[in-house]
Order: structure tokens, then sequence, then C-alpha cells
């Protein structure tokens, strides 16, 4: 492995756990409650938030729940991004795998089978987890592309993820707040927000690095990097 390689690889692989530790995090609690047993993940959030009137006569159709369970979808394109750079072939299919098993975290129940039928809400999860999983196949599909603009890809990725699950987040508690229960924000979400902005101060020193280098190259080509 040349020494270009391995800064690359090293900074995928941090941006990889990340987003792994992004997706459990996701699960953990992040809407607490005085009863324990209305403590919420994200995902358990969107359904609770989809059974309220308003949010079911939301314009987009329960656009709450959607910025709720799209992080999902951008966590797995985060994992199958910063795959494509990583040398060992293994260790790129067995991660490709891994953002494929993150967006059938999405699958509907039965009832969405075979014809698209179901609740709206069983509806909205059908349609997600079939374009997640159509991104992440275009992405790996891409890989070989993708690898020379993969850290402004997953930034991208990135702070979309950021931006959808907050924003989802504060307007569930609205209408929760709406019906007057009290609720607190978890460690869940805490720490989803932490992982992913390690994620991204990361690459984007490394992005900075990376021009000063080669202004310095440009500066004064006759000296080592």
């Amino acid at each position: 492995m040349t020494s270009t390689q391995r800064p690359k690889n090293d900074l995928a692989w941090f941006v990889l756990w990340c987003a792994l530790l992004g997706v459990i995090t996701y699960h953990m609690v992040w809407q607490t409650h005085k009863v324990a047993a209305f403590n919420s993940n994200a995902f358990d959030l969107a359904e609770w938030v989809s059974l309220h009137p308003t949010v079911r006569a939301e314009s987009p159709a329960l656009f709450t729940p959607l910025l709720l369970r799209l992080p999902i979808i951008l966590l797995a394109g985060m994992v199958a991004v910063a795959s494509s750079v990583l040398q060992a072939e293994k260790a790129k299919w067995l991660w490709r795998g891994v953002a494929l098993l993150v967006v059938l975290r999405l699958n509907p129940p039965t009832d969405f089978y075979p014809w698209g039928g179901g609740s709206p809400n069983d509806q909205q999860l059908g349609r997600l987890s079939g374009l997640g999983l159509a991104v992440v196949l275009m992405l790996i599909i891409g890989g070989r592309w993708l690898q020379y603009f993969w850290k402004p890809a997953t930034l991208i990725l990135l702070i979309a993820s950021l931006i959808t699950a907050l924003e989802g987040y504060n307007r569930a508690q609205k209408v929760l707040d709406s019906i007057q229960i009290e609720t607190g924000i978890g460690g869940g979400l805490v720490l989803y927000v932490a992982f992913l902005l390690f994620a991204g101060v990361a690459i984007l020193a490394s992005w900075l690095q990376s021009r000063r280098n080669k202004k310095r190259a440009y500066l004064f080509p006759d000296t080592p990097s």
C-alpha cells in the first residue's frame, strides 16, 4: 500500500465506523418520557407520530415520518460511498453488504406485498425501502468512479442525514407538544449527532490538508510533501 493510499483508507475506515455507530444510535433512545415504555428511538418515533391526524394530513403525506426515516438511507449511502475506496476487496464487499442490510431496516410489513397495499405508513416504508436499495446498488455499481470524489459525496450525505434527522425530531416534538405529551431529548440523538460530526470534521480536515499539500507542491515543486 502506498503512502497516499493509507491515509485514504484510514479516513474511509473512520467514516465507515462513524456511519455504523450512527445506525446504532439511530435505534437508541431519541425521546425520553417519565414512563419508560414511551421512550422511543428514531424509527419508533416515526411510527408514533404517523398516527396523528395532523401528520397524516401533511403535504407531502407523512412528511415528518419521512424525515425521520430518510437518515437510514443516507447512512447506508455513506457506507456504500466510503467503502468504494477500501483497498481490500473482501472488506469493500463486506461493507457494501452492510449498506444493503441497513436499508432493509425499512422493509414494510407483509400487508404491503405484493401490490403495495397496507396503510399509508406501510406504503411509505415500502417506497423508501425500494428507493434505498436502488440508491445503494447504484452507488455500488458506480464505486470505481465514486472513489475520485468520495469525500464531498460522503459529506453531502452526512449533512443531509443530520438535517433530516434534526428537522424530523423537531417536527415530531411539536406534534407531541400539541397533545401535551412531555418528552425530553434522549442520549441516542446526542450520540447520533456527535458521531456524524466526528466523521464530518475528519473529512473536512483531510480535504483541507490535501489542499495545503497541493498548494505547497505547486509553490515548491522540489520540496517533498
